[in-house]
C-alpha cells in the first residue's frame, strides 16, 4: 500500500501554522477593503440633497416686518395652521405656521418670524 500512496499529489496540510497566519491576514485585507468601500459609497450619497425641503427658497428671506397678512396671504397661501392669541395689552397675536417658517402678526402685520 505504500507504493500506491508515494505517487499521489500531497494534499495540504490544513493544521500548518503557515495557514493560520494567512487566512486571517487576508480576511483582514478583505474586511479592510469591504469597510472602505462602505464608507466611501455612505460618504458619497447627501441625504440633505435629496430632501424636497433643501430645495425650496427660504420664504423668510423674502419678508419684512410690517408687512400685511394679506399679502403675506397672497404670495405664500394658507398656512398649514394658524393659532391666536391676545398679548398682555389687549392686541390680537396670530401665528401662521407653513412648512418652513413660524409667522407671528400682531394686529394684522408682520411681527416676528423665524425659519424653521
Amino acid at each position: 500500500m505504500s507504493s500506491s500512496l508515494a505517487g499521489r499529489a500531497k494534499l495540504p496540510n490544513f493544521t500548518s501554522a503557515y495557514h493560520h497566519e494567512v487566512l486571517p491576514m487576508r480576511m483582514i485585507g478583505l474586511l479592510a477593503i469591504g469597510l472602505v468601500v462602505a464608507i466611501s459609497f455612505g460618504c458619497a450619497t447627501s441625504d440633505m440633497a435629496d430632501d424636497p425641503k433643501s430645495m425650496e427658497p427660504n420664504m423668510t428671506a423674502d419678508l419684512g416686518l410690517g408687512d400685511s397678512a394679506d399679502s403675506i396671504l397672497s404670495k405664500y397661501g394658507k398656512p398649514l395652521y394658524k393659532k391666536g392669541r391676545m398679548d398682555t395689552e389687549g392686541k390680537k397675536i396670530e401665528d401662521w405656521f407653513y412648512a418652513n417658517a413660524v409667522l407671528s402678526f400682531k394686529d394684522g402685520n408682520l411681527n416676528s418670524f423665524k425659519p424653521k
